[in-house]
This record gives structure tokens, sequence and C-alpha cells, in this order.
């Protein structure tokens, strides 16, 4: 029935699934009709839903030509106005807004952390377009600039506008934008030439020290100093770190013989977590230090995650929830400015401090070697086992030497 429905056409996609669009012919584009993505289907088979949109929107043309034809002679009907609104369903129903799978990061789609940030940006930018009713050929160039001036100022109270928020909901507009001129739901793209602020990379970070002060503080919240402890050895992203789990917790090997003694514990084995990183796909080994793996095996004892919920300990809990239990902690410890998601960068510096290379650093955090591109390689190929182990072994061994040196001057 799909291919007796004038107008509706379906593209396959790279994942085998098929995109299902209505696109009216040259002239209709002519006169103000626009191309509509009307969903994705697993095959070439269309839902109902698809079907339905489809003649719905045949039955509007139908309608549209019969007006025209008792038109007055030589009066053109005027194109569609599409407001802010319009183009905001547009886009959310279009394979450019769609979620893509996890652990698949060369798929097509949005990763979901992603796709929930650009939704926070586009309520935002409604609001800032008269609650989504202005026209989109009303967006100009002036306007854009006005946006990202009133965007960068302080606010009522005089309070200072945060450049990466500014950023943030400038970079959705563009990309907004830019995918309606792709689409050919507007003529020229506004954001153009514009220049989006770069805000200052953070960098805020913390010494292993500063964290123990944190973490070891009498009456510290489990779960916060287990967010800071595992936070800055295993340097992985909110996401990865709250998914750890003990069918990732295993034993290592192919370590250099230099290394193994200052990483086996009691009963000699090295131990690690091993995991596919949420954002970039990549296979990681986070090996511990040999005095983090008692509380990992007792964490697993009670459950099969690292931080499992309190309510239900079947379940892990969030990163939010996880940041929420680690920020008393710092702010106690007298760094109101440093966060959890601080821990990735301070496990990363204060590793490299501690004696570790860097190529063997990125080998944990995921990073790519200076001047090395993304392969197939990264996806499928097993983790550099021996050079996340050089850099714990690095680090352990000054961690040692510092504690071997306090307990010499408490003497």
């Amino acid at each position: 029935m799909a291919n007796q429905i004038p107008y509706l056409h379906a593209r396959k996609m790279k994942d085998g699934r098929y995109s299902w669009h209505w696109k009216p012919s040259p002239r209709l584009r002519r006169e103000g009709w626009s191309n509509r993505a009307l969903g994705i289907t697993a095959n070439k088979r269309a839902t109902g839903e698809v079907l339905e949109a489809a003649l719905a929107l045949g039955a509007q043309v139908e309608a549209w030509e019969q007006e025209r034809s008792v038109a007055v002679a030589g009066s053109a009907p005027p194109p569609r106005s599409w407001t802010f609104t319009d183009l905001l369903q547009a886009y959310r129903a279009s394979p450019a807004f769609a979620l893509r799978p996890k652990g698949q990061p060369d798929a097509p789609g949005l990763a979901a952390s992603t796709r929930r940030e650009y939704e926070v940006r586009l309520r935002q930018l409604e609001y800032i377009f008269e609650d989504g009713r202005m026209r989109v050929a009303d967006i100009d160039r002036e306007l854009v600039l006005d946006i990202r001036k009133g965007l960068l100022a302080p606010g009522e109270d005089g309070a200072r506008a945060s450049p990466f928020k500014a950023a943030s909901t400038l970079r959705v507009l563009k990309l907004l934008l830019h995918w309606a001129r792709i689409e050919r739901l507007i003529d020229h793209d506004p954001m153009d030439g514009v220049e989006i602020p770069t805000p200052p990379a953070r960098a805020a970070k913390l010494d292993w020290r500063g964290v123990c002060l944190a973490a070891d503080a009498p009456g510290a919240d489990p779960l916060g100093a287990r967010a800071l402890r595992f936070g800055f050895w295993t340097m992985q992203r909110r996401g990865d770190l709250a998914q750890l789990n003990r069918f990732q917790w295993r034993e290592l090997h192919g370590i250099d013989p230099r290394d193994l003694p200052v990483l086996v514990n009691e009963r000699g084995q090295a131990m690690g977590f091993r995991l596919q990183q949420g954002k970039t796909g990549r296979w990681v080994d986070c090996p511990l230090p040999p005095f983090l793996h008692a509380e990992v095996e007792a964490a697993f004892e009670e459950s099969q995650w690292l931080f499992p919920h309190s309510l239900d300990p079947a379940k892990p809990i969030s990163g939010d929830v996880m940041r929420r239990k680690a920020k008393p902690l710092l702010d106690a410890a007298g760094f109101d400015h440093i966060q959890l998601r601080d821990m990735r960068r301070s496990g990363m510096s204060g590793v490299k401090d501690m004696g570790a290379l860097k190529s063997d650093i990125f080998a944990i955090s995921g990073h790519p070697l200076d001047g090395q591109r993304r392969t197939m390689a990264d996806v499928y190929m097993p983790p550099d086992t021996r050079a996340a182990c050089a850099a714990i072994a690095a680090a352990e061994r000054t961690r040692r030497l510092w504690q071997q040196r306090e307990q010499e001057n408490a003497q």
C-alpha cells in the first residue's frame, strides 16, 4: 500500500532500518510545501501511523489543490508559514533526533545524555522565540545576535551569566537551523557567520591526598566516599562509574613482571574492571591498587553493583544520586569548587604526578594518543592491559612511599 500513496518514500539507513518521509514534488515545494519525517521502521513495511500521516498530508494537498483551482486566475496561494514550535516538532520527529543504541557510538542518532541536554536547550529556545509562536521566516542574523547578547548578559540581580549554558544553547540553535536548511524548511541559515563563544575549559582537580581528606572524614556517606575514591582511580565518567558491576570485575593478565608485585593482593591476584565506555565505545581496563580490592569484594557480597540503589540493591544508583552523595563530602573538606565529575580529571592528573606515563594513563581513560585517529580496532580489540597496569603500578609505588613517610614522621 505504501507504494500507492503519493509522495511517500522510504530510505534505508546504515543500521538496516528504514526512514519514512513525505516528500512533495518540486512544484509543491515551490508553493510552500516541505518534506516531513514520518518515522522509522525495522523493515520496509510502513506502520499504520506512517500510512495515516502520509494519507492525511495527501488529503491536505488535495484540498489545497481544489481551493487553488477555484481561486482567481493569477493569484498564488501564500506559502506555508512555519512557527518555531512547528520546526521543533519536525526536528524531534526526524532521524536526526533519534536515540542512538547504547554501546554503538558509530550508529546514527544521539546518545541519551546528549539528547537530554538538547531537549533542555530546545525548551529554552522555544521560550525565547515567543513560546514558539514566532515565525521561522522572521528569524534573521540580527535577531540571533541579540539572543547571543542576551544569553551572555548578567541577570537582573547582577548574577554573571554562565558561558557554558550560553554556548550550549547557541550550539543547539545552530544545529537546529542547519538541519532546517538541509531539509529545505528555511531558505538560509541565520547562524552562518555568528561566532559561538568558547567557554573556558574546566580545570578543577584534586590530588589523592585531597580525595582522602574528603572521603575519609568521620561520618562520611559510604557511597559518596566510594564514588570519590573509585572516580579517582578508575578515571571513568560518572555514567560508567555508576554501572560498575561484578561481571566487569576480573583478574588481569599480561602485566609487566616489574609491576606485578605492586598490584597483586594477598591472594596473588591483580584485579580490575574491564568495561566498554558508554560515550566512546572503547574497551578499557581499570586496574585497582590492592588496598581497594576488599571494598569492591565487600560491595559485591551485597549486590552485583558497586554502587547499589538504597531501596532496590538489584539496581544501580544513577549518576545524579552519586553526585549528590559526593558533593557534601567535598564541601565539608573545603573543596566547594570541586564536583564528582572532576574526579576523572583529578585521577588522570594525580596519577601523572605520581609517576605514570601519559600514554599509559590514556589506556585507562580511553583518550586517543596524540595524533592517533579512531579506528575499528578501538571497538573490537581488547584493552591495553599492560599499559593500564603500568600507570596504576607507578601511582601505587608513590602512594606507598607517601604512606611510609607519614608513618615515619608520626613516630
